[in-house]
């Protein structure tokens, strides 16, 4: 496991605005809550390349951690750690197809109960082989709601996007002719007795 820490920050010592990024990329999508007061961000970056260039934008930054690691990966290896806010940016539709219920589980316990916050944004073409995409986001927003999460969605512009999202590596932006519109995914734990419920053997991320 690649962990770089900055400063005396680490991922056990957080307590209130935590905002975990999953997936980060090079970390441009993180540029508009990195300038926030008393705020404190991790990021998960797998890949190497995306990894290196995130580490590298925020070198001098003692309030982000960055890991090279998976939502699966981080969420059981750390301990009492919950975010005040969770961001996943323009996923693949075939991590939200095949570990939607990972995903959901890791959120249980990443997540604080009631007061922390859920974001995913799905980028969704006019194109009928965009199917998927909407297919695999209808599938986490019911794992979610199996572990008692409170899930609401909604179709968005652009301009409506959050501006973390819209800073996003991943993401194609505006188009005139109106074929890409988005999805904008907010949950949050109400039912704490059905959100304690843990999953047996989960497969990685």
């Amino acid at each position: 496991m690649k962990t770089i820490i900055y400063g005396k920050l680490t991922c056990c010592d957080m307590d209130t605005n935590a905002v975990l990024f999953i997936g980060c990329g090079d970390g441009q999508e993180m540029d508009a809550c990195a300038g926030e007061q008393g705020i404190r961000i991790v990021g998960l970056e797998p890949a190497e390349a995306y990894y290196t260039r995130a580490a590298q934008r925020f070198r001098v930054c003692d309030w982000i951690t960055i890991h090279k690691q998976g939502l699966r990966e981080y969420s059981l290896a750390v301990k009492d750690t919950r975010f005040d806010r969770i961001y996943l940016l323009f996923p693949a539709p075939q991590m939200l197809l095949f570990h939607e219920q990972e995903i959901a589980d890791s959120l249980t316990k990443l997540l604080k109960p009631l007061y922390g916050v859920f974001t995913m944004c799905s980028e969704i073409t006019t194109d009928w082989m965009n199917l998927h995409v909407q297919f695999a986001c209808a599938r986490l927003r019911d794992a979610l709601t199996e572990n008692g999460f409170s899930v609401e969605a909604s179709k968005v512009s652009f301009a409506e996007l959050p501006k973390h999202a819209q800073l996003s590596g991943f993401v194609q932006g505006v188009k005139g002719d109106g074929s890409i519109h988005y999805e904008l995914l907010h949950a949050s734990q109400h039912n704490l007795n059905l959100a304690h419920r843990v999953h047996d053997a989960p497969a990685p991320c």
